[in-house]
Formats: C-alpha cells, sequence, structure tokens
C-alpha cells in the first residue's frame, strides 16, 4: 500500500501520542505500507519532533537560498574558465561567490564545458575558434618556443 508522506507522519504523530517509541513504530508501520514505508531513521526522526511538540507534518523550510542563474552570473563563471582551462570548480566557485555545485551546474549545462585530460574545453568548437585554427597553431607554437617543455606540462 502506497501512501503519502504527510499520511505517515501522521501515523507516527498518533502513535507518539500514544506513548508508543520510534523503534516499535516502525515495525507497525512496514508491515501496512511494505517497501513504501519510511525508513526507521525517519520514523525515529519524526517521533523526536512530535515528542519535541511539534504539530505540523509538511517539511521544514530548506536551508540555503537557491540562486537564479541570471546571463551575468554566467559571465562570471566563464571569465575564469576562458583565462585559465585548468581551474578548478572549487577555484571558480570561490572566486565568484556560488556553490560548488552551482559552478558545475553553470559550466557543464550553460556553457558546455566539459573536463578532458584535466582542462575545460567547450563541448563544440566556438564560432571564433572555427574561423581561425591556423593563427591558434601560431599561437601554441610561439607559447611553446617561448616555454618550452613548460608549456606541455
Amino acid at each position: 500500500m502506497e501512501a503519502s508522506k504527510e499520511e505517515q507522519r501522521s501515523l507516527v504523530r498518533f502513535l507518539t501520542a500514544k506513548g508508543v517509541g520510534g523503534t516499535d513504530i516502525h515495525p507497525r508501520m512496514s508491515q501496512v505500507y511494505g517497501k513504501h514505508c519510511m525508513s526507521l531513521a525517519r520514523v525515529k526522526a519524526w517521533h523526536k519532533r512530535f515528542r519535541e511538540r511539534r504539530v505540523s507534518l509538511a517539511d521544514g523550510a530548506q536551508s540555503g537560498t537557491p540562486h537564479r542563474i541570471t546571463d551575468d552570473i554566467v559571465e562570471l563563471v566563464d571569465g575564469p574558465v576562458t583565462q585559465d582551462r585548468r581551474v578548478t570548480v572549487k577555484a571558480v566557485a570561490a572566486e565568484v561567490g556560488l556553490s560548488v555545485g552551482s559552478v558545475h551546474t553553470i559550466m557543464a549545462e550553460r556553457l558546455n564545458w566539459r573536463k578532458v585530460c584535466d582542462q575545460w574545453l567547450p563541448h563544440s568548437l566556438q564560432p571564433q575558434q572555427e574561423a581561425c585554427p591556423m593563427a591558434d597553431c601560431i599561437d601554441h607554437l610561439q607559447r611553446y618556443a617561448r616555454e618550452g617543455n613548460e608549456f606541455l606540462a
């Protein structure tokens, strides 16, 4: 039998009010709800909340404030990656003040960057890259001439 979270929480609240312990509530619920029953850990957590006089069956507010990913934020993330293709997601997150997960989402989904051999590369060539592959090759050769094997590292 499948039941909503609130229905199962109301049962935990009822049995808590009757003085039944959290460890004893879970087997009773498992008999009725089977594989759809909330876990023992969840039962114990809600049992504790109801013992502490909580009355609401709804989830509490989530911590943190979700960021709206605007074009300005995308540009902020793109800057450090464009300057240094070996930059880490953690370093970009620290620089722009976003979470690591948000930065990774922006880099992978909005900017289409992919991590290849420890470098962020565009998923597909951008128009300026398609237009001047010879200029890029010359830049790489000049950089190799200046830096030698350090360029290869």
